[in-house]
């Protein structure tokens, strides 16, 4: 496990466990709070099989921002073979700071982490996803990324 410390704050890959998906759980609920959008009155779960078996095959990254210890953040990706290339790509799943550690630097910080630490997996590259409400793609400019796509999204039921 990688830790880098900031301050109080420590930056970590973690596995998905039962601990994990509780701890996490309360972040995830004021992500879907200040996301939602469209979807706010759908119930949230973690997705406990795909994360799972993902983790179980070495295909999910969750890193994690910790201060003092307390999950205070957590950006994570699925790791695959891209089926054109034949190199790893990292595609983001979610990233949630909790606004107490959105403060100076931190964002930036932990997104560069993250970036490296797929690199030093030799990842070929990275999606990142950001939603109209919290857009933080300058953070993902100022760090290298380029829009690619933009997605829209349809409620159908």
């Amino acid at each position: 496990m990688s830790v880098l410390e900031e301050n109080e704050l420590t930056f970590q890959r973690e596995r998905f466990t039962q601990e994990f998906e509780v701890e996490s759980f309360p972040l995830g609920e004021m992500h879907h709070e200040e996301i939602g959008g469209a979807i706010k009155d759908v119930k949230i779960r973690v997705p406990r099989e795909m994360y799972e078996n993902l983790d179980e095959n070495d295909s999910l990254r969750i890193y994690t921002l910790r201060k003092n210890g307390v999950l205070m953040g957590y950006n994570i990706f699925v790791v695959i073979m891209h089926p054109e290339y034949s190199r790893l790509t990292a595609q983001h799943d979610v990233m949630f700071l909790h606004p107490d550690v959105r403060i100076g630097f931190n964002a930036l910080k932990f997104l560069k982490w993250c970036d490296n630490q797929l690199k030093n997996e030799n990842v070929l590259y990275v999606t990142q996803h950001v939603t109209v409400s919290k857009d933080y793609s300058p953070i993902l400019k100022r760090i290298g990324y380029e829009i690619s796509e933009t997605i829209y999204l349809k409620r159908l039921n």
